[in-house]
């Protein structure tokens, strides 16, 4: 019998799909040192972190809008979405820090 799969281990046949937001125009990356990239469903903009990079480039992951997400996981009542990893939570929480720190010169997702 074999041990029970961490949350993080994926089977080799599973795609991983990483669920993006879009970018819009004259809008900030919500997390530092996030690059643009294309949706592989609809080739629209979104932004992508750089443990989202890293999960790309190491686990072949497919990205996706949160749109073409949604209508993915309506057609796949299985899909298994798994917790943000340990990186993304770590990015999460320093964007939020210095989107707070930024906060009295207003608006912090547009140029």
């Amino acid at each position: 019998m074999s041990p029970p799969n961490d949350a993080n281990d994926v089977e080799e046949d599973d795609e991983i799909l990483l669920i993006c937001l879009q970018a819009r125009p004259k809008e900030r990356p919500y997390v530092e040192g996030a690059v643009i990239k294309e949706c592989r469903d609809c080739r629209c903009p979104i932004w992508l972190a750089p443990s989202g990079q890293q999960m790309e480039r190491e686990r072949g992951a497919q990205l996706v809008c949160m749109t073409c997400a949604t209508e993915r996981m309506k057609d796949d009542p299985e899909a298994k979405i798994q917790k943000p990893t340990p990186e993304q939570m770590k990015e999460i929480e320093k964007t939020l820090r210095w989107n707070e720190a930024r906060r009295f010169r207003g608006k912090t997702d547009t140029v």
